[in-house]
Formats: structure tokens, C-alpha cells, sequence
């Protein structure tokens, strides 16, 4: 009878060899191993930040404790679909309103134990490492303000009283840094979500020109769409500063600064676009933009700068675009 050393029932593996009868005898041992696996998951792409209308796309990874890290398939989900969905099996985002939502992404991986103990232990133990994080939806609408003075939450007002002397907005005799006549705007960026703390910054550009000295053109116009975005003191990019709640601002005030007093009469005629981005550049307001327009006659005279009324409809800005001939014809 063959029989194993600890009990009659112990299994026993019987080998022929040619000629030869050979026992070999297999044995069950319980013993202690470290499995590999994933101990943390995130989701990569967030926190993010996108303008309404548009996409990203988040992906689950898992990190295991020899440091290695895999981008693993799953299921992801949105807790507000209102704001931004996400592809149940892709991770793609897509921007609906503004808001802040939040996803996760769930998997499958091996687990990792650190001391796992049985009778010839094997590593196939698996669970579900799960992700998650958010990320913001962003928007902004643009309006003006043509008359009273600057906002008191407008982090470039100092700025601009230095410059052009005064507060106030619309036209204006500028006898501060600047002479002359101009007429100041206040270009206000709204951004949804009122309490999104990042950067945003409010762009201008000059559509196209007219410049006359009485009525023949000047030359010097600037060329059709260059940039005329405000230097950084003119703005203010934070949508929180001075209590604004979600308020950006560009103050400017485009005008005629004639050198002498010599009887001509100076004209500007001058079609804007303001649009918003964030601070990568990213168009956050709706394209193609706000569209306004300045137009303005001045001469200097004895006494200083006047605005002069001899063309009907001059000396204003407006919402939209004007014709830049030196009549408005």
C-alpha cells in the first residue's frame, strides 16, 4: 500500500519511467503572499474647465502599488445631465449649461493585498476601482454702459479717471493723461457661473475704420480685424473682485486728440467686436461677437477740445455697426 506521510489520504503522484517505478509525492502547503493591484483610481482630465457647447474627455486610471498606472475601460456616469453629459463608455463631455458637475468612472482590476495567506495561493481576486471628479461649464454675455460713470467694482477704474480725468462714460472731454474728445464705454463680460473664480478676459477688435480730416480720409486707419483688446490696467479679469459676483470688465474711450488749433474739423468713425475668453484663450461668449460701433467729430479750439455736430447722427455709440464714411452716408 502507498501511502503518504502525514495521512492514508494524503494525495500521492505515481511517475513510470521506463524499467523504473519512481514515487513522487506532491504536498499542499499554506503559505503567505503579496497580490499586486490597484489601491487608488482617479479620473484624469478633471477638474477642467469648458465653454458651454463644447467637450472634453475624462478617462479612469488606476494606480497599483508597484507605481505602475493604467488607463482602464469603464462605465462613467454625470450627477447633473443638465449642465454636461458624459458617453457611458468613452468619457467624452459635452458643455450643456453653465454649472459645476461632477462623474465618476467605474472599472474592473486586479486587487491589491498585501499578505494574503491560503493553501497554495493564487492572485485573482478583482474589484471595481471607481474615479471621480468634476469640473466647470462656463459662459458669459456681453453688455455695455454708455453713460453715468464707471462701476465701483471695476478694478480698472483708477485706470481709466487717470487717463481720460474723469469717471463718467459717453462723451467726454478727456483732460486727464489723455486731451482730447472721446467717448468712454464700459464693456461688461457676465459670466455664468456667478461664483467661478477664474480668469476672464474681455477682447476688442477693430472691424474696420474711417479717419477724415473734414471730409477727405486721413489714411492711418488701423486694418480691418486687428486686435485692440485693452492693456491689463484697463481691465478687470477676475468675475469676483470687489464683490462683482461674476462680473468682468474693459473700459475704453476711443477718440480725437488734435494737435492745434487750426479750424479742421477731425473725424473717427470706428466698428468694434468685444467677445470674452478664458485665460488659455478659450471663446467663452457667443460668436461672433458683440458688435457696437464709436463715431465722433472734434476740434481743438482756443478754449480746448469740442465736439462738433455738423453731420446728423455723429458724437455716439451704439449697438451694432455704422457706416464709416465721414457723412455716415
Amino acid at each position: 500500500m502507498i501511502a503518504g506521510t502525514h495521512a492514508d489520504n494524503e494525495g500521492i503522484l505515481v511517475g513510470l519511467d521506463a524499467g523504473t517505478y519512481n514515487v513522487r509525492k506532491a504536498t499542499c502547503t499554506y503559505y503567505c503572499i503579496t497580490c499586486n493591484g490597484w489601491w487608488t483610481a482617479l479620473l484624469t482630465g478633471t477638474p477642467f474647465t469648458i465653454p458651454k457647447g463644447s467637450g472634453t474627455t475624462l478617462q479612469l486610471q488606476d494606480q497599483w502599488n508597484t507605481g505602475a498606472t493604467y488607463s482602464l475601460s469603464g462605465n462613467y456616469a454625470s450627477n447633473n445631465t443638465a449642465v454636461a453629459t458624459i458617453g457611458a463608455t468613452n468619457g467624452t463631455v459635452n458643455g450643456i449649461a453653465p454649472g459645476s458637475p461632477n462623474f465618476t468612472g467605474t472599472g474592473n482590476d486586479f486587487v491589491y493585498i498585501s499578505n494574503y495567506c491560503a493553501v497554495d495561493p493564487i492572485c485573482n481576486s478583482r474589484s471595481s476601482p471607481q474615479g471621480s471628479g468634476g469640473g466647470t461649464v462656463v459662459s458669459a454675455t456681453i453688455s455695455q454702459r454708455t453713460s453715468s460713470t464707471v462701476s465701483s467694482d471695476d478694478a480698472a477704474l483708477s485706470s481709466y479717471q487717470n487717463a481720460v480725468g474723469t469717471t463718467n462714460l459717453g462723451n467726454i472731454i478727456e483732460n486727464g493723461n489723455v486731451r482730447g474728445c472721446g467717448i468712454g464705454l464700459e464693456t461688461i463680460g457676465s459670466v455664468a457661473p456667478s461664483n467661478y473664480t477664474g480668469s476672464v478676459i474681455m477682447h476688442r477688435t477693430i472691424v474696420n475704420q474711417g479717419l477724415y480730416v473734414n471730409s477727405t480720409d486721413a489714411g492711418g486707419e488701423t486694418p480691418a480685424n486687428t486686435d485692440d483688446t485693452s492693456p491689463s490696467n484697463f481691465r478687470d479679469d477676475n468675475p469676483q473682485s470687489g464683490g462683482s459676483a461674476g462680473k468682468v470688465y474693459d473700459l475704453d474711450g476711443p477718440g480725437l486728440h488734435p494737435s492745434a488749433v487750426d479750424g479742421k474739423t477731425y473725424r473717427y468713425r470706428t466698428n468694434f467686436s468685444a467677445y470674452a475668453t478664458l485665460s488659455d484663450g478659450t471663446l467663452i461668449s457667443p460668436s461672433p461677437g458683440f458688435f457696437f460701433y464709436v463715431r465722433l467729430s472734434c476740434q481743438l479750439t482756443g478754449p480746448g477740445y469740442v465736439f462738433i455736430n455738423d453731420v446728423p447722427g455723429d458724437n455716439q455709440i451704439g449697438i451694432g455697426t455704422t457706416n464709416t464714411t465721414w457723412n455716415l452716408q
